[in-house]
């Protein structure tokens, strides 16, 4: 029996080397991993986004970076990158902001912008939004390094609204009053100042005084009196005028007259007293029944 290999033998093992190499090359370029999931990243970002409610959520991944920009998220590790977009909204990168960080992790706003909330020439609700600003600035469009989490937190503030009347006191013959009644009614805490100025009585040019007053959420009052002595000055002619600001902006202004003497005089309604701080941005939602405004923040 002949038990010699047939002459092209060497041939066929040829052929099966090159088809043996050929499938071990396809076999090492396959990945051994999957990118992050983005639209499981973006479903959850979503749905803390269109609570009705303040909400919050964290979201683990393998992803090693994270791009934000508009309503579009990337995620990306070493096995590829995957992008979707939100059906619903917006959300702001907050990365690199410490004091936005903290919100996103839970502190309250109120907390975390407590020193704004009491200052009487700054508005809070327009310095969260500052901040939320420069962070999307710088971080909208980027790549930034990812932990094994993505937490979201929708957060829900007021841009503040004062409602301000005065009625002067009733004296004398109704030439001058020397005080009067501050009745104010806000939306959220405020700190406004109210300046009253005009002529005192013996004076030959007007003057300004000015209190500052805080508005909590609701009705609130204030007494003014022009002076605690009883001296000839503690008077102020008509007509004066009366010019609210809240957080350093100028919201109103009313001229009281000997016709209102002993009156109610309304200095602010709602619509004048409203400070608008959203400027138009984008990634700022108003509820039309709350008047409050919704921003969702994103962190990695």
């Amino acid at each position: 029996m002949d038990l010699e290999a047939p002459a092209d033998a060497w041939y066929v093992w040829l052929a099966l080397s090159i088809l043996s190499v050929a499938v071990t090359g396809i076999v090492l370029g396959l990945p051994t991993g999957l990118p992050p999931d983005a639209p499981e990243a973006a479903n959850t970002i979503e749905r803390t986004a269109g609570a009705t409610y303040e909400a919050n959520s964290v979201y683990e991944h393998d992803a090693t970076a994270l791009k934000v920009h508009g309503p579009t998220i990337a995620l990306r590790n070493e096995h590829g990158t995957s992008h979707a977009s939100l059906a619903y909204g917006t959300m702001v990168p907050v990365m690199g902001d410490e004091r936005l960080e903290n919100v996103t992790a839970g502190t309250p706003f109120e907390t975390e912008y407590s020193d704004e909330l009491e200052d009487p020439d700054i508005i809070a609700t327009t310095a969260f939004f500052e901040d939320l600003a420069a962070a999307n600035a710088s971080n909208s469009g980027e790549w930034v390094p990812a932990d094994s989490e993505l937490r979201t937190r929708t957060v829900s503030v007021v841009s503040p609204s004062v409602d301000v009347s005065v009625e002067p006191e009733e004296w004398g013959m109704g030439d001058t009053t020397r005080s009067m009644e501050f009745l104010y009614e806000g939306n959220t805490e405020t700190q406004i100042a109210i300046s009253t100025t005009g002529t005192h009585w013996g004076k030959n040019e007007p003057q300004t005084e000015t209190q500052h007053v805080k508005v909590d959420e609701g009705v609130g009052g204030h007494r003014y009196s022009l002076h605690t002595d009883d001296g000839p000055h503690n008077q102020i002619h008509y007509p004066f005028d009366i010019d609210v600001r809240a957080g350093g902006q100028h919201v109103c202004h009313e001229t009281v007259t000997r016709a209102d003497h002993g009156e109610k005089v309304a200095v602010c309604d709602e619509s004048e007293g409203h400070i608008d701080t959203t400027d138009d941005r984008k990634w700022v939602e108003r509820n039309d029944r709350t008047g409050r405004y919704h921003v969702t923040l994103v962190d990695a």
